[in-house]
């Protein structure tokens, strides 16, 4: 659910800040941080981490999460296209460790003649983790300024990523 959280940030608010921020009124370039970079970026990483044990890759990917989130605030504040690429990317590989690690751990977890349903309650889940908090930045972006609403909705869902990183962490240690 924190993974699809970021997917909403990534979405939502991401690329028309990035565009404002950086000083590039073009549709191309919101398109491109989203889905060029960020995408590539969790395919590689997702790719990359196939030989990472499921369960630490969505930890360290929620733990990434949040931190790359984190940076995106201050990267925008540069104003600087290039920073802005390089912070999606981040964004991007993190979120692929988190999500690929989390549907990973799913499949290892989940007797086989559950998965239907299992998958079924996770994607009612992670979209209504995306919807939510998208719907209510949107309705905060019409009220106030798109670059005050930007830092504290990346706060609150970096916050749920280290939430899951730790009840991660937990998961470990009680087994």
């Amino acid at each position: 659910m924190a993974s699809w959280s970021v997917l909403g940030v990534l979405l939502s608010l991401y690329p028309s800040l990035a565009a404002r921020q950086t000083h590039i009124d073009n549709l191309v370039f919101g398109g491109a941080v989203v889905v060029a970079t960020t995408a590539f970026a969790a395919a590689l990483a997702q790719l990359a981490a196939t030989r990472v044990p499921a369960r630490y890759s969505a930890i360290i990917g929620d733990a990434g999460m949040a931190v790359a989130l984190v940076l995106t605030i201050p990267v925008l504040l540069t104003h600087q296209w290039q920073l802005v690429f390089v912070a999606a990317a981040l964004l991007g590989a993190t979120f692929g460790l988190g999500f690929g690690g989390s549907l990973r751990h799913l499949s290892d977890v989940v007797p086989a003649g559950r998965r239907g349903e299992t998958m079924s309650a996770f994607y009612l889940l992670a979209y209504s983790a995306m919807a939510v908090p998208t719907l209510i930045a949107g309705w905060a972006a019409t009220e106030w300024e798109l670059a005050a609403v930007f830092p504290w909705f990346a706060g609150v869902v970096a916050a749920a990523c280290l939430g899951a990183a730790v009840a991660g962490l937990r998961s470990i240690r009680a087994t």
